[in-house]
């Protein structure tokens, strides 16, 4: 009963909030202005950024109305808004890569340190806290690079939010997991496309890093056997992979990783002429199937339990081979370093 209210309030407070945010965006002019130079933006009217502020506050609203606080759930809460912060000082000020990635590791660290999580199966271990903070680092980041079509990465947030829920219902993070699903279903309706607000680094960094850190807490409920673990790339399977594909692919045509251009996986697949909408779907139904084979894991024992890891692996690769072949448009040539620099804000005010 506790999780159908959580869920519902969630829903119903990030519908309510999300209008709030995209008035003071506007209000304070905190606008994503199209730019053709960049690759990676391909909205053609301003549209408000920052978003994720309606989920963040719908999530902990709910939580602090069902009163379903406790010392995870706090320290949980904490670290996701410091995300939360440098992600918004990000849409504002636009960082470089550099000190946000220490930022983000200091975050993923203090987070460690103050839950004392172990890595199933690596208990002790001393390279476990370098790999969940590799994790943490690289899901909030993947999550922050998929966000480049409407509707995609907040529809991919609520299966992933539902998916980490259903490993252990009873637990605070299944809790926080539903809750953050019932808020991205809740801002859905005005992210889908045509989007009139978007989650902005604001929304992304603190998603990202929120189903990474709920990963990692569901992750002792699965039992000791380190197998177990391929469940959670799987349930965050679309952004991982989004990342390794655009990384390999910039890699290979001698850019660097961080420079936007058309290799992440909306771009290729637009580059198949594919629609928006086909591509969004595309990209829920590649969740989906990742999401089912990551459930199917935890249900198998031993060396079974990466049979549908092999799986999703052996159909990502397949995937990633045919979207790696196809052409570039000629209109984004692989960019200089010097080319790539963001544009600033736009001045644009609301009418």
């Amino acid at each position: 009963m506790i999780q159908t209210l959580a869920f519902l309030f969630a829903i119903l407070l990030a519908h309510q909030l999300t209008p709030l945010a995209r008035l003071a965006m506007w209000r304070f002019n905190i606008v994503d202005a199209p730019n053709s130079a960049n690759p990676g933006k391909i909205h053609r009217i301003p549209t408000p950024l920052a978003g994720g502020l309606a989920i963040w506050a719908s999530t902990w609203l709910a939580i602090t109305l069902l009163g379903q606080w406790n010392f995870m759930v706090a320290v949980l809460a904490g670290s996701s808004t410091a995300m939360l912060l440098l992600g918004f000082i990000d849409d504002v000020y636009i960082l470089d890569w550099k000190p946000r990635i220490l930022l983000q590791a200091a975050v993923a660290v203090s987070f460690l340190l103050m839950t004392g999580i172990q890595l199933p199966g690596f208990s002790g271990a001393w390279f476990s806290v370098p790999i969940m903070v590799f994790w943490l680092v690289g899901v909030t980041n993947a999550v922050n690079l998929m966000d480049n079509i409407d509707g995609a990465t907040s529809g991919i947030v609520f299966l992933a939010g539902i998916l980490l829920f259903l490993i252990e219902p009873s637990s605070s993070a299944g809790l926080v997991s539903l809750v953050l699903a019932g808020g991205a279903l809740g801002f859905l309706r005005y992210n889908s496309k045509p989007a009139s607000i978007f989650l902005g680094d604001t929304g992304t960094l603190f998603l990202g890093f929120s189903l990474g850190a709920l990963a990692l807490l569901q992750a002792q409920y699965v039992g000791a056997g380190a197998s177990h673990l391929i469940a959670f790339p799987l349930i965050l399977g679309v952004p991982v992979f989004d990342t390794t594909l655009a990384s390999f692919l910039r890699i290979k045509r001698g850019r660097p990783v961080y420079l936007p251009d058309k290799s992440n996986l909306t771009f290729r697949l637009q580059g198949l002429g594919l629609s928006d909408r086909r591509i969004v779907f595309l990209e829920y139904s590649l969740a989906g199937f990742l999401g089912l084979c990551a459930l199917a894991s935890l249900q198998l024992i031993g060396v079974a339990a990466l049979l549908p890891g092999a799986v999703a692996a052996v159909v990502l690769l397949v995937v990633g081979g045919r979207l790696s072949i196809v052409p570039y448009p000629d209109e984004f040539p692989a960019l200089h370093v010097a080319d790539s620099s963001p544009a600033r804000r736009s001045t644009q005010t609301a009418a």
